[in-house]
């Protein structure tokens, strides 16, 4: 008996000695990368493939030194934070973020909404928040300010990626402006279309006189898919509508409310023939997702501007920062 419970320890301490050589390794490759990232970096910048972004970098540096708040990070270094930056921004879309000035300004008003630039916070003093794993999906850019470069930078490509998206939903040509950035930054907090649901929501409340009405939350669930039907305009279309793949088929009896629904319902033909039948629900209203979920309770907390409690008020807060950024950069361009 005490011979098998030794072997069992044995196997047992043998399992986590192996399992802690295999985290150090990785652990050593992650900082091995990013060490090679710097360099790489440094390449693209001697290169000439990218001329470093002084606007860019002036703007990181004027909410760095010039920011009221006590917390922001201080050693982060604006100009290796601007090539990043410059260097995702054209992988995502091949075009030269200098010559974007709103677009610039929305990445940077984002990056600071989230997390003010600030040091990391912890759970106790050698522990810090382990913010990049936080939900990808929606914490999105800069959560990982302080993480080694080449977490940070792969963060960085999936969120400018999220964020291309959305400013092809909502601009024309690229072109945003103070009034389409409003419904990317609502999207950004609470998901891809929320905004144009919150505008059919609108739409169905003034069309049928909804008592109570639909909440302009911009989530496509049983409440808003019930007055859809109820809708007279609809009984001339077919019940089930059809993705524009050809393929897969929902109907809204079935509307779940998540944002992968709400996507295949907006690019669905019934949807695109709605909007041509109706053309004041192509325009966008802000919705007011509430914060319900643990992970967006948690992105509220590590906020710089701490205390939304809907996407609408996330909006707003983005929009001042973002204001703030344009006017830093206008004044550059003059000089």
């Amino acid at each position: 008996m005490k011979k098998r419970f030794i072997s069992k320890l044995e196997i047992l301490l043998n399992t986590i000695l192996f399992t802690m050589i295999i985290l150090a390794s990785i652990g050593i490759l992650i900082f091995a990368l990013s060490l090679f990232y710097d360099y790489r970096t440094n390449d693209y910048m001697e290169e000439g493939i990218f001329t470093p972004d002084s606007i860019l970098s002036n703007q990181i540096k004027d909410f760095i030194f010039n920011s009221s708040v006590m917390i922001v990070n201080k050693k982060i270094n604006p100009d290796l934070l601007a090539s990043n930056i410059q260097k995702a921004f054209y992988n995502v879309t091949g075009r030269q973020i200098g010559s974007e000035p709103e677009y610039r300004s929305l990445i940077l008003a984002i990056m600071i909404h989230e997390t003010g630039l600030r040091y990391p916070k912890k759970i106790l003093p050698w522990i810090p928040i382990p913010e990049t794993w936080l939900g990808a999906k929606t914490l999105g850019i800069m959560q990982s300010t302080n993480v080694p470069n080449l977490i940070f930078y792969a963060n960085l490509i999936f969120s400018i990626q999220k964020l291309n998206k959305l400013v092809q939903v909502y601009t024309y040509n690229n072109r945003i402006n103070d009034t389409n950035v409003k419904y990317i930054f609502a999207d950004w907090c609470s998901g891809i279309y929320s905004c144009k649901i919150a505008s059919l929501q609108f739409f169905l409340n003034k069309r049928l006189s909804l008592i109570p009405p639909l909440n302009i939350d911009g989530i496509l669930g049983k409440e808003t898919a019930t007055a859809l039907m109820s809708f007279k305009e609809y009984n001339k279309t077919d019940a089930e509508f059809i993705i524009k793949d050809g393929i897969n088929k929902l109907e809204l009896k079935d509307a779940s409310g998540t944002e992968k629904y709400r996507e295949k319902f907006i690019n669905s033909v019934y949807y695109k023939n709605l909007e041509k039948q109706y053309p004041e629900l192509q325009t966008p209203v802000i919705s007011e997702t509430e914060v319900t979920s643990i992970t967006d309770k948690i992105r509220n907390e590590l906020s710089f501007k701490a205390g939304w409690m809907n996407s609408k008020e996330y909006a707003e807060k983005a929009f001042i920062i973002y204001k703030h950024l344009n006017a830093v950069n206008r004044k550059d361009e003059r000089q």
